[in-house]
């Protein structure tokens, strides 16, 4: 196979290109406090019983998030990133914890007429710092009865639904008689990091294009030999 210095030049740039395509790591953080109200939920209880749960996504893996413009169903656009995006999580509340299995996709619009699915949505796009979110996590406790959390909440007037940054919990003690616990946070504060990468993706690609023009020139050399 021969190679070229122009070849492998534009084998560069074509990789190059490829940089610009963006893509981030970034972790969502959510905490805030839940008011029990005097009852034990997950064996802890309060007025302010703090939460910290977080989410890292990867956008490289999301493929384009679903898109909803804002309009006459909604004052602000949503994004909707599928589980497959959701590369870890760390979520725990007493003695329930959940994970990436658990995420379940939901269409917040439905009652608009909009049945666009996804595990995870925000009001802006991942790496352009939004401020809200809304995620459903169902699961089980250890004695096998329903639990679920819901980050973020929806708040529907005149037909136009809202995302408001609002926290539920809740956990079945008596299944068969549909008796249960839950508890509200009145607000949590969301904080997206991006993660950064050990070598900047541009750099990546630059040293990749480096390798190659420096094989070029070694093959050359050989031949010439």
């Amino acid at each position: 196979m021969k190679f070229s210095l122009t070849s492998l030049a534009a084998a560069a740039v074509m990789l190059l290109g490829g940089a610009s395509a963006h893509a981030a790591i970034i972790d969502l953080n959510f905490s805030g406090t839940y008011d029990t109200q005097g009852q034990t939920i997950m064996g802890l209880q309060g007025a302010a019983v703090p939460f910290s749960y977080s989410l890292r996504l990867d956008t490289a893996l999301a493929g384009d998030p679903v898109h909803i413009a804002a309009g006459s169903a909604t004052p602000h656009d949503w994004y909707g990133y599928s589980s497959d995006a959701i590369v870890s999580t760390n979520i725990s509340f007493g003695t329930q914890t959940w994970d990436v299995s658990n995420l379940r996709e939901s269409s917040p619009l439905e009652e608009a007429g909009i049945y666009d699915f996804a595990a995870l949505w925000l009001n802006k796009q991942a790496d352009q710092n939004p401020s809200s979110a809304y995620i459903l996590l169902p699961s089980y406790s250890p004695n096998s009865q329903p639990v679920l959390l819901r980050i973020g909440e929806l708040r529907t007037v005149n037909g136009s639904t809202t995302l408001l940054n609002s926290s539920y919990i809740s956990e079945t003690i008596d299944l068969e008689n549909n008796i249960s616990v839950s508890a509200h946070s009145n607000s949590f504060n969301f904080n997206p990091v991006p993660v950064p990468s050990p070598i900047p993706e541009a750099e990546q690609y630059l040293l990749m294009a480096g390798g190659l023009m420096a094989l070029g020139l070694r093959l050359r050399r050989r031949k010439a030999a």
